[in-house]
């Protein structure tokens, strides 16, 4: 089985640890507040970079560590803020988040790294990196039956955290598991 790919950025433990305790309020699950590797990059809160992909045949985890590091090596922390708990509606698979503001540079960021990448890479799902809204997940896959369990989740205080990503990660899957490791961490020109 061919190994897949995701790079991905976390945001500062009091984001963190303020989306794990929504989690677990509607969840009713605890999460882990430190973050050790091999994860599930779904249980833990992290703003993707880009969707989990495959490298195109030829390619090498080398390869591909080498180009990231070209375009990223110039890029600057982007300083970004929460906002509001927000909704994709998507049938039977809602996803709760919340946003992320000031996002100008980071989304020109994005859109490098995923433009640099399309012609090495194929990724699992295309269409979902075209408009691409910079989150941090707090729920998902919930079915619209259980929905209305979670609404009072958009009546929660919100506090607006400001911070800056400097490190990107690269994943790469280990097994059936869907547990990642990071086999590269790229730190950002400060």
């Amino acid at each position: 089985m061919q190994p897949n790919f995701v790079v991905a950025a976390f945001p500062p433990t009091e984001v963190i640890d303020f989306i794990n305790r929504l989690k677990e309020k509607y969840r009713g699950k605890k999460y882990s507040l430190s973050l050790s590797f091999p994860i599930k990059l779904y249980d833990f809160p992290h703003l993707t970079i880009k969707r989990k992909f495959l490298l195109n045949s030829g390619i090498s985890e080398m390869q591909l560590i080498k180009i990231i590091n070209s375009i990223v090596k110039n890029f600057s922390p982007p300083k970004l803020a929460t906002g509001k708990i927000r909704l994709f509606k998507k049938l039977n698979e809602n996803t709760v988040y919340l946003e992320i503001k000031n996002n100008a540079n980071l989304l020109s960021s994005i859109n490098e790294i995923q433009e640099v990448l399309r012609p090495i890479t194929t990724t699992f799902e295309p269409k979902l990196e075209t408009n691409f809204i910079p989150h941090l997940s707090i729920l998902w896959q919930i079915p619209d039956s259980r929905f209305a369990a979670v609404e009072r989740i958009f009546e929660e205080n919100v506090p607006t955290f400001k911070f800056e990503i400097d490190k990107l990660y690269l994943f790469k899957s280990f097994g059936a598991s869907g547990k990642r490791k990071p086999v590269n961490i790229f730190k950002l020109k400060i």
